[in-house]
């Protein structure tokens, strides 16, 4: 049976906890979701909550991100790198890269 959702194509530019849920939300009904996290730094639910993970007996496993990140793809950018690499073409390049193929961009992110 075909998912409702599986022809849409979700950019996941979330952190903690909010954005994520509505990322597996789409995920759930069949959606294809790309996480991007910083190259540097991740989504910073990867270092939280690990104590509870491993008390869950998930040895060291992050139980809190991996269930708000189920069902979905990732990919991680410096996107401070290829800004300066690129100068003002940065967003025609960032826009022919990803945005062309998307449908739903779900993001947490100030700015």
């Amino acid at each position: 049976m075909p998912m409702p959702l599986e022809a849409i194509r979700v950019i996941d530019w979330t952190i903690f906890q909010q954005g994520p849920i509505a990322g597996v939300m789409l995920a759930d009904l069949g959606a294809k979701v790309i996480k991007i996290e910083d190259r540097v730094t991740g989504d910073p639910a990867r270092g939280l909550m690990v104590v509870l993970g491993a008390t869950a007996g998930l040895k060291g496993r992050n139980a809190y991100y991996e269930y708000n990140n189920r069902g979905k793809r990732g990919i991680t950018l410096d996107l401070r790198k290829e800004r300066r690499r690129l100068g003002k073409s940065f967003t025609v390049w960032w826009r022919s890269r990803m945005y062309l193929s998307i449908t739903i961009v779900v993001t947490s992110l100030k700015g």
